[in-house]
Order: structure tokens, then C-alpha cells, then sequence
């Protein structure tokens, strides 16, 4: 018979170190495995359990967490099978040092060097995300469905109704995936009219595209959030830190478009901005979060009336003299 390995290894605080009385409170984390020395696939079988986990402690700037829940990885042949569920009971805003995440179930499949997900469900606060991929030669690929989700429960400086819509990545050629989102926030009653955003209000997200090895081309983006709209065409190579196409801009009382290319030693451009009303943006401006404090120096000034400029751009941003 094959001689067989039982590996069990298990966490827990000392006392006064984490243990708040009540046994749910209490860390802790255990890890079995079924090991086969010297065979090709070593690992018979794992399982881990965990309890109360804080992810804070463990790494600086984790978010305050208190997860509970189990994952599995067993072995099926040459290929390896993981599933997983996991229950935050301390979820909130990301900004907050919290986890969105209040739930999440996995199941994967890993083969030939590549994973599956074969399908993976998450629940923050009312909303639900499903999804599932799979990583190929071009890189991962699959769609994710979002249902209710509360642009708040993400971050405390979002607000609006409820977003819903998907988001899909497909193979669309040898070395290209074509890319796609369509997000919308749920219909809610019309709000009062006003030139400020008292918070970054979500509308919708439309974009099309393809991802390459080497760039993003983006077709089409359309992103209308705090009362103000961004439009826009372009190629974006990371790499090279090179950016062209055609950008558009329209919030309360201005709008503004910038058209060329800009890389770090090269770029020519031009830059058009068109001001209605310069009261009305600065209104804008100061309601966005964050940005009050930062406009205190410039409470005295009082922007009014209309108002143009016109510019352009000529080398790279990272020259002294562009």
C-alpha cells in the first residue's frame, strides 16, 4: 500500500489575545491535508476552516475584517478541483477600513496550468455579483452579472440608486479580448434639481473595447456620474506610458475636449475649454468630496460669466521644457 501522510496544523489566540468570550468570537484557523510522499500528485486532499479572522493584523492597510467559512482543494486525476465559501459578519465601505464583502462562494477547477472558475457568487449588503471565467494563452476571460449593488456599500463618498448591468470579456482573436461594460443605476425618483453633487452620484458606464499584449484600444466610453458626463475614444499603451485619442468633458457650466497624443518624450495636442458658467462649476467643484477643503486657499475668489480657453501641447510630459 502507498504509504499516506495526515498534516494537520491549527491557530488560535493565547488567552487575553483576541478571545472576546463568546465562542463566534474567538480566532481561529485549521488546515488539514492528505499527503502521498513521492508520488506525482503528492496531495491527496486539503481542507482549511477559519473563524473570526481579522485580515488588519496580518498585513498594513488590510481592511478590519471577521471572516468565517471553509475552502477545499482535492485532486481529480492530473487536475485540481477548489471550493470555497466564505462569510465576512463585519462588512462596509472600502475607504472605512472595511471589507464590501459580506459573502462568497467559489468553485474552480485548475488544468493544464490554467484555472476555471466555474462559478463564483458574492453579496454585498443587498446586491449580488455572479460571475465566471477562465484564464486561456490571451488572458482571462468571462463575464460577471451585477444585480442591486449599492454604490455606497463600496465606498462612503458614492451614493444613488442601486447599479446593475454586466461586465464580459471574450476571446476576439490570437493575441486580443474584446472587452465590454454596461452598468446603469435603477430608475429612483428625480431628484431636486441642483449644480452641486453631494456625492458621487453613479449613472452609467458604457464601454467597448479590445485588450492587446502590448495596449488597450478603447472604442467607445461613455461614463455619466455626479452630474457630469466623460466621453471618450482612445489607445492607451501601458508600457510606453503613451496615451492618444479624444477625450470630452461636460459638468454644470463647462465643457471641455482634448484631442492628440502624449507619451513621456513625445505628444502634440490640443486642449479647448468652453466655460457657460463659472459660478455654476465652481458651485459644482466644491460639492464633490474631498474638494472643499482642498479649494479653501481660493474661498475669496468668485468665479462668474462665461469664459474660453484654448491650448495646445507639444513633447512628452516628461520633459522640463514641454
Amino acid at each position: 500500500p502507498l504509504a499516506q501522510l495526515s498534516v494537520q496544523a491549527e491557530l488560535a489566540p493565547t488567552p487575553g489575545q483576541g478571545a472576546l468570550g463568546r465562542a463566534q468570537d474567538k480566532v481561529h484557523l485549521a488546515l488539514q491535508a492528505q499527503i502521498q510522499p513521492w508520488q506525482e500528485q503528492a496531495v491527496v486532499q486539503a481542507e482549511g476552516q477559519w473563524q473570526a479572522l481579522d485580515l488588519a493584523p496580518l498585513w498594513p492597510g488590510a481592511p478590519q475584517t471577521r471572516l468565517q467559512g471553509q475552502a477545499r482543494l482535492q485532486p481529480e486525476g492530473a487536475d485540481w478541483q477548489l471550493d470555497a465559501q466564505l462569510e465576512n459578519l463585519l462588512p462596509g465601505a472600502w475607504d472605512l477600513q472595511r471589507l464590501p464583502l459580506a459573502q462568497l462562494s467559489l468553485n474552480a477547477r485548475h488544468a493544464q496550468g490554467l484555472w476555471q472558475i466555474q462559478q463564483a457568487g458574492a453579496r454585498l449588503g443587498a446586491g449580488q455579483v455572479q460571475g465566471q471565467g477562465q484564464q486561456t494563452l490571451q488572458g482571462w476571460t468571462g463575464q460577471l452579472d451585477i444585480q442591486n449593488l449599492q454604490p455606497g456599500l463600496l465606498h462612503s463618498a458614492w451614493a444613488g440608486p442601486a447599479v446593475q448591468g454586466r461586465l464580459k470579456a471574450e476571446a476576439s482573436g490570437a493575441d486580443s479580448i474584446a472587452l465590454s461594460a454596461d452598468l446603469q443605476a435603477l430608475k429612483a425618483q428625480t431628484p431636486a434639481a441642483s449644480s452641486s453633487p453631494a456625492a458621487l452620484q453613479w449613472e452609467q458606464l458604457q464601454l467597448t473595447g479590445q485588450w492587446h499584449p502590448d495596449r488597450w484600444d478603447i472604442d467607445s466610453l461613455r461614463l455619466e456620474a455626479a452630474r457630469a458626463v466623460l466621453e471618450g475614444q482612445f489607445q492607451w499603451q501601458p508600457a510606453q506610458e503613451a496615451v492618444q485619442g479624444r477625450m470630452t468633458l461636460q459638468l454644470p457650466g463647462m465643457q471641455a475636449t482634448a484631442q492628440g497624443n502624449l507619451a513621456p518624450m513625445t505628444g502634440q495636442g490640443r486642449l479647448d475649454v468652453q466655460m457657460q458658467d463659472a459660478a455654476l462649476s465652481q458651485t459644482w467643484l466644491q460639492g464633490l468630496p474631498g474638494w472643499d477643503a482642498q479649494l479653501k486657499t481660493f474661498k475669496a475668489f468668485k468665479a462668474s460669466g462665461p469664459a474660453q480657453l484654448q491650448a495646445q501641447w507639444q513633447g512628452g510630459f516628461a520633459q522640463a521644457d514641454a
